[in-house]
């Protein structure tokens, strides 16, 4: 059964770690909050007045990424790491608070879509991410993957796989009708697939990976490789506060880095049900935007989460 309100949302984990339910306290704004805590970790719901009856996250928060300035880096980008893998429309995110410099977890839950057991299965994985992180600094690829928490695994159904690789070529199909060029031809089939489209100079990769993320086209803005040193540290930390921002907006998008190339990408996960090639293309747009507004910035690092964020990024 759904979750029908953001204290269901409260109640059923609370219920089913065996704890007392603790009372939802005002926030500023709006806002609603209350903190819970599993095998010694606070693990804090908040319900936004925009999300009201619809949407909550929740939250947790871990300890600073080192001490020494190369302990520090290698913690920020242990996380913009962790960000990368396998994004998806309400995939948990690691941010930092902008105005408290708090290292935080982020899982958007969209309440009609979730069950109790759901609820309670993502704070408990978010229990682990954070003991994980307290003793060792890093984020281990295992409780990030697929199957855990709820989220859906690898699809082993070859004509399931198939059916998402042709939703995913009418996507693919309705972009090139509307921006007027040539797709490319054949049938799909269940391995990876891409391309890139440009806005502006500013390049958008898109691709989709029938049996990992059947459901949705990840699309992404390559940012490029850094060297180490200290601008790269303050640019990792900008893009960390500029996830905490992110986290309120649909799709999952945020900064994040493939740990297997280096490369920095802002990426977010569109949902193939119901796509509409100019509604992607839109999006696409903006985010190609906000990714060349943001890149314009990373000179002063600290505004770059004071960039307004667009609304469907």
């Amino acid at each position: 059964m759904p979750l029908a309100s953001f204290d269901d949302l409260c109640e059923c984990i609370c219920e089913l770690a065996g704890i007392v339910k603790p009372c939802v306290v005002p926030e500023g704004d709006g806002a609603r909050a209350s903190t819970m805590h599993l095998r010694g970790v606070a693990i804090t719901a908040v319900e936004l007045p925009s999300g009201r009856g619809r949407h909550a996250f929740l939250t947790a928060q871990l300890d600073a990424p080192g001490e020494s300035d190369d302990e520090a880096a290698q913690g920020w980008l242990a996380l913009l790491d962790a960000n990368s893998v396998l994004p998806d429309v309400d995939s948990p995110r690691f941010s930092r608070n902008p105005l408290s410099g708090d290292i935080t977890m982020q899982w958007p839950c969209a309440l009609p879509d979730m069950s109790a057991l759901d609820a309670y299965q993502r704070a408990s994985h978010m229990v682990d991410v954070v003991l994980h992180w307290h003793r060792h600094r890093s984020v281990h690829p295992e409780l990030l993957s697929p199957g855990r928490a709820g989220a859906s695994g690898v699809v082993n159904d070859a004509d399931a796989a198939l059916d998402a690789a042709w939703r995913f070529r009418d996507l693919y199909l309705a972009l090139c009708d509307v921006l007027g060029q040539p797709a490319q031809p054949g049938p799909p089939g269940t391995q990876a697939f891409s391309f890139s489209l440009h806005f502006e100079d500013v390049e958008v990769v898109v691709a989709h990976l029938p049996r990992l993320r059947p459901h949705a086209a990840l699309v992404g803005v390559p940012l490029g490789l850094r060297e180490p040193g200290e601008q790269a540290n303050a640019e990792a930390m900008a893009m960390m506060d500029a996830n905490f921002a992110l986290a309120e907006q649909p799709n999952g998008a945020a900064f994040c880095r493939d740990p297997a190339t280096g490369e920095l990408l802002l990426r977010y996960a569109y949902p193939l049900d119901g796509a509409c090639g100019r509604h992607c293309l839109a999006q696409m747009a903006n985010l190609a935007g906000f990714a060349r507004e943001w890149g314009a910035a990373l000179m002063q690092p600290e505004s770059a989460t004071r960039r307004q964020i667009p609304a469907h990024v």
